[in-house]
Formats: C-alpha cells, structure tokens, sequence
C-alpha cells in the first residue's frame, strides 16, 4: 500500500485525452476575470478624475471653444 501510495505521488496518472480536450466553461472564466479587471481600471479612473477638475474643465473648454468658434461667425 505504501509502495502504491509513493508512486502515485512519485509518478501521477497521466490526464485521459478526454480530460485534456474538455474545456467547458473555460471561455466564461476568462470573460469573467476580463470584466473583473475593466471594472477595476474603470473604478481606478473614475477615483482620480472625481479627485480633479479635469471633467469640468474638458467640458467648459469644449463649451468656450464652441461658444467662440459660433459667435466669431
């Protein structure tokens, strides 16, 4: 028994062809850790933009350039 037990820590079964083909799910963990990583950048981004002023201040220079851009015709 102790022989039996060494080597099947020693030398493992190897994986049956089926086991190594047999995939299922594989895609909706990837698409699942994808989304979990874009959703963290997203949270990353929207922290240090709601830290700043660079939102209103894209805005307001899109609006004065616009406003600007509408009046000097």
């Amino acid at each position: 028994m102790l022989y039996n037990l060494l080597l099947f820590v020693l030398c493992p079964p190897r994986l049956t062809p089926r086991s190594r083909r047999d995939e299922r799910g594989q895609a909706t963990a990837e698409y699942a850790l994808v989304m979990l990583a874009a959703a963290a950048i997203a949270m990353a981004v929207l922290s240090f933009v709601s830290r700043t002023n660079l939102i209103s201040n894209l805005f307001h220079g899109i609006f004065n350039g616009l406003i600007s851009h509408t009046k000097g015709k």
